[in-house]
């Protein structure tokens, strides 16, 4: 068996749940949900995979980030932007100092603005 099918066989995710973002920036999203793999598919603009324990990772439209928990990661528009949504187990969001988010109605769950006709801010 290759790396990555360790990988993806290991953690035999339950509890799925899809989170779909639209976001201009400035964005930063903390991931602190504990999961044991988390995959994201990047199909606009452009972000950055920051593990706790690693180096920032550039994504670029069509890239794809698997991070292997449960150790905690940001996903921003750039390193230095603060962080301005917390995701938690359950999945609960917060923002910092912890107020709680309001959730989406939709099948899929939701964060961030509409995206404009053009796909542009």
């Amino acid at each position: 068996m290759d790396a990555l099918s360790n990988l993806l066989a290991g953690p035999r995710a339950r509890s799925a749940f899809i989170l779909r973002s639209v976001l201009n920036p400035p964005w930063s999203v903390r991931v602190q949900d504990q999961a044991p793999l988390s995959i994201v598919a990047l199909t606009r603009g452009t972000a950055w995979a920051i593990p706790d324990d690693g180096d920032a990772v550039r994504l670029r439209p069509g890239d794809i980030a698997i991070m292997r928990g449960p150790a905690p990661f940001t996903f921003a528009d750039a390193p230095s932007t603060p962080v301005q949504v917390v995701i938690h187990p359950g999945p609960r969001r917060t923002t910092p100092p912890a107020s709680t988010c309001a959730r989406s109605s939709t099948s899929v769950r939701a964060l961030g603005a509409p995206a404009t006709p053009t796909g542009q801010p």
